[in-house]
């Protein structure tokens, strides 16, 4: 549906995490059909003292990961809670793609939590509360790399959740 916001598919944003400054997340976003989202935001439950968080897209690269760099959509004030968003104007084609924020401070998020993963769960604990949600790693707080840094650690339920806002089917 047109003019509503969207993250992966059955998830849900029931708990709050600080994000970790100088870290680069991504979390997996499905795009069904060709479309055009006009919104990328995060939810800010508490504010940082000073700082933003910079907001992104990458494609799907190598073996679920992220690759190449779609859209650095600039960045948010993170210093007060509320729906942080950037107009965007982005056509995405039918596949897989990689939502994408980093921080120079640590305001906390409502996060990701899944029923269900593409990327699977941590093999040495098949729990519900294992599953792969997204990715990490250590950077330091910039424009958004291209492609996306390699190596990265796999981040598991609670991971800070990005979502955007769906404009039109085309």
């Amino acid at each position: 549906r047109t003019g509503e916001y969207y993250c992966w598919p059955s998830a849900s944003t029931n708990s709050n995490a600080a994000l970790s400054a100088n870290t680069l997340y991504a979390i997996p976003f499905l795009v069904a059909r060709t479309s055009t989202w006009d919104r990328i935001a995060i939810d800010i439950t508490t504010g940082a003292a000073s700082g933003n968080v910079r907001l992104g897209i990458y494609n799907d690269g190598t073996n679920l990961y992220p690759g190449t760099l779609v859209l650095d959509a600039g960045t948010v004030d993170a210093t007060v809670a509320a729906i942080a968003t950037i107009t965007i104007s982005q056509q995405l084609n039918k596949g897989i793609y990689w939502l994408a924020m980093v921080s120079n401070n640590t305001p906390t998020l409502k996060t990701l939590y899944l029923v269900g993963t593409p990327l699977g769960k941590r093999s040495s604990n098949t729990t519900m509360h294992s599953n792969i949600v997204g990715w990490s790693k250590a950077f330091t707080y910039a424009a958004l790399p291209d492609p996306f840094t390699a190596a990265g650690n796999q981040d598991f339920d609670n991971t800070p959740a990005t979502f955007l806002l769906l404009l039109s089917l085309d």
